[in-house]
């Protein structure tokens, strides 16, 4: 109190309590002003403890005594207490052992101004503020004390878990986790216990047994004296995020085990194709071989069995005619027993030009070849044209009979 007008206030708001027993604590006079500020009678007070009474709560009752036993006195000790109409008033207690009739008695006031009765209504309805947003919040707030038991959860996290808030105050961390998660929560908590402030993911274990992944925001609390004294956890629950992804993936593996399996089995079949197209080609080249060697053992059949035979019948006794078609049959077969009919076949030539070609390389005249292929001289002059069109020939000078013997070669 450092003015006068300080120390009329606190006078003012004074309330002398009364007197107890210091062996019992139990009420042995109670003044007039504390029955005004409760609103009690003397007789509910008489002979009752403070917690009797119902002006101290359990937990009260043994703050004050320790602050006595600690010091032998109690010295503005702040404890939030209840007037006459409910309300709670924020009250600063003193209270010192005297002597009466050779008695140790103790004798307890209390003060309590206006201005601390407007600062504690205002604690209390910014808290109310900070719990209905706490429970209010979609995300579950956990947090634990330095040694990880739990000191609060919002309604949303004791749901999440399955749990009631009740069943979860007190209870370890680690009894919300199996075996395999703890060694992680271990290292979690030496973060927390350095003092960093992280997001990650976990798996706790819901009171069913089932897994719930959350998402974590996790924030260390030091003490005014920068102790660790607990953490503190905003937790979301991404279990259904965390079951479609699962779904995705397995999808996405199926996906890839059919494209290796399709994969595997077209390469087995391009194998197979390619195997094939080899047989094909050792085929194809076979019948290559086989139709060369057919031509080959033709032209030597027809060398060998058939135009000696030619050349005994042109010795024989042949009229004129019969002797120009022998040597027609004769000029035939040695064309075939020649590569000229196989090298002039890429000419695409007519029949009929194929016919007057291997007569002019025989060296027979325009005439000569329109009286055997009964035709006029003129028709055969167009043919020669056309030959040697398709023999690129039409602007050169060379001769046509000669091109041709060179086809043979």
């Amino acid at each position: 109190m450092t003015t006068k007008d300080d120390k009329m206030q606190f006078i003012r708001g004074m309330v002398p309590i009364g007197v107890t027993a210091l062996e019992d604590g139990r009420f042995l006079s109670v003044c007039d002003a504390f029955l005004a500020f409760t609103g009690g009678k003397r007789e509910e007070f008489m002979g009752r403890t403070w917690v009797e009474t119902g002006f101290f709560t359990e937990e009260q009752q043994r703050i004050f005594l320790a602050e006595l036993a600690g010091k032998g006195r109690v010295e503005n000790l702040e404890m939030p207490v209840r007037d006459k109409s409910g309300a709670l008033v924020l009250g600063l207690f003193n209270a010192a052992v005297l002597t009466l009739a050779d008695q140790r008695r103790l004798w307890t006031v209390m003060t309590e101004t206006m201005e601390r009765r407007e600062a504690y209504g205002a604690l209390l309805k910014s808290e109310r503020k900070y719990r209905l947003l706490v429970e209010n919040i979609n995300e579950g707030i956990w947090q634990i004390d330095k040694d990880a038991f739990t000191v609060f959860v919002n309604q949303c996290m004791a749901e999440m878990l399955g749990y009631t808030v009740a069943e979860m105050l007190g209870r370890h961390l680690f009894t919300f986790m199996d075996e395999e998660n703890i060694a992680a929560a271990q290292d979690n908590l030496a973060r927390r216990q350095a003092g960093i402030k992280e997001h990650h993911d976990f798996v706790f274990l819901r009171k069913d047994g089932t897994r719930l992944h959350a998402s974590l925001m996790t924030t260390p609390i030091i003490d005014e004296e920068g102790n660790y004294s607990g953490a503190v956890a905003g937790v979301q629950d991404i279990t259904e995020r965390i079951s479609v992804e699962e779904e995705l993936d397995k999808h996405r593996r199926y996906l890839e085990d059919m494209i290796r399996e399709r994969t595997a089995e077209l390469e087995g079949k391009n194998v197979t194709l390619q195997e094939l197209n080899t047989t094909l080609k050792v085929l194809l080249a076979q019948r290559e071989e086989d139709k060369k060697e057919l031509e080959e053992r033709f032209i030597l059949n027809v060398r060998n069995l058939v135009l000696p035979y030619v050349e005994q019948m042109k010795k024989g006794k042949l009229e004129a005619g019969q002797k120009t078609y022998i040597d027609i049959i004769e000029t035939h077969l040695k064309e075939i027993a020649t590569p000229l009919l196989k090298n002039i076949r890429q000419f695409n030539l007519t029949p009929r030009e194929m016919r007057v070609a291997s007569l002019i390389k025989s060296g027979r005249t325009t005439k000569e070849i329109a009286k055997v292929l009964g035709a006029a001289p003129g028709s055969i002059d167009v043919h020669r044209k056309n030959i040697r069109k398709k023999l690129g020939l039409n602007n050169k000078k060379a001769n046509l009979l000669s091109y041709l013997e060179s086809l043979e070669q």
